[in-house]
Formats: C-alpha cells, sequence, structure tokens
C-alpha cells in the first residue's frame, strides 16, 4: 500500500514576479496567512424582479518577517512606494511554494494581479528583546493550487 507523505506547512518560499532581481531577503518568511477566497450571497431583496448577483471576495494575503538590517528590501520598497503615492503597480504573479524534504515544490499556490494592501511594523518596545518584524498585505484577483510534483 503506497501512502502519500503529508506536505508541511513549515517549509515555504515567496517569489515575486515582476520586482527586479529580488534575492534570498525577498522570499523568506516566518508566516504567510490569510490565503482564503469565498463567495458572498446576497440577500433576498424586497423588491421584486431584481438581479441579485453573488461575488468573490479574495482576503489579503499577509506576509510577516523579521527585519534585517544589512539588505535592502525590494519587495518593501515597492509595497511602501504603491501606498505612499497610490500608484496601484500590480505585480503579476507572487508565488508561494510549500516545499518538501527535497527543497522541491510539492504545492504552488499562484496569486495573479498583486497589489500592495498594507505594511505594518511591530511595537518598539525598550523593555523586550524580540526581533523587529513587519507584515506585508497583499491583494489580489485571483488563486490557483497545484501540486507541481503530480
Amino acid at each position: 500500500m503506497d501512502i502519500d507523505p503529508i506536505i508541511p506547512a513549515f517549509h515555504f518560499r515567496v517569489l515575486f514576479k515582476g520586482l527586479n532581481k529580488t534575492g534570498d531577503g525577498d522570499s523568506g518568511f516566518q508566516s504567510v496567512s490569510g490565503l482564503k477566497i469565498s463567495t458572498i450571497f446576497p440577500a433576498a431583496s424586497a423588491l421584486e424582479g431584481e438581479a441579485l448577483k453573488e461575488r468573490t471576495v479574495f482576503n489579503p494575503v499577509v506576509l510577516r518577517r523579521a527585519i534585517k538590517s544589512t539588505r535592502r528590501s525590494l519587495l518593501r520598497d515597492w509595497v511602501l512606494r504603491s501606498l505612499n503615492h497610490s500608484s496601484k503597480e500590480p505585480l503579476p504573479e507572487v508565488l508561494i511554494e510549500v516545499l518538501n524534504e527535497e527543497h522541491q515544490p510539492a504545492l504552488a499556490i499562484r496569486l495573479t494581479n498583486v497589489t500592495a494592501a498594507g505594511w505594518q511594523l511591530s511595537d518598539l518596545d525598550a523593555l523586550n528583546s524580540n526581533a523587529l518584524m513587519e507584515e506585508i498585505s497583499l491583494q489580489y484577483t485571483s488563486i490557483d493550487v497545484k501540486n507541481p510534483l503530480r
């Protein structure tokens, strides 16, 4: 009996198509959350014959990582430029790869037409020795999930 191994959720990388030369500094994150797509169904309308349509909602994906002092982040530059200047420079694709024990993609999550939705810095606290963390929120218009090894 052949048993398929479970894909671990702790070994992953995030790749950004459309940012020039992002390196390992912009592919490693502590966590990725918020990957969710759902359909909202409208409540019944009091007006007869009114066309009611459901709509698809994509939750923002939130990327969380420690800030490294020795590297410039092209991703952070793009996010802050987009948010500060309201310039919507969408990235064509963000690829989240969940890796197996051979460091090969076991699951690939592809987000398309990605725009910056938010940026947040962790609290600065003189009584705490935690790493300085940033959260980057991204909005997207479609999601696709594949098992590349199949």
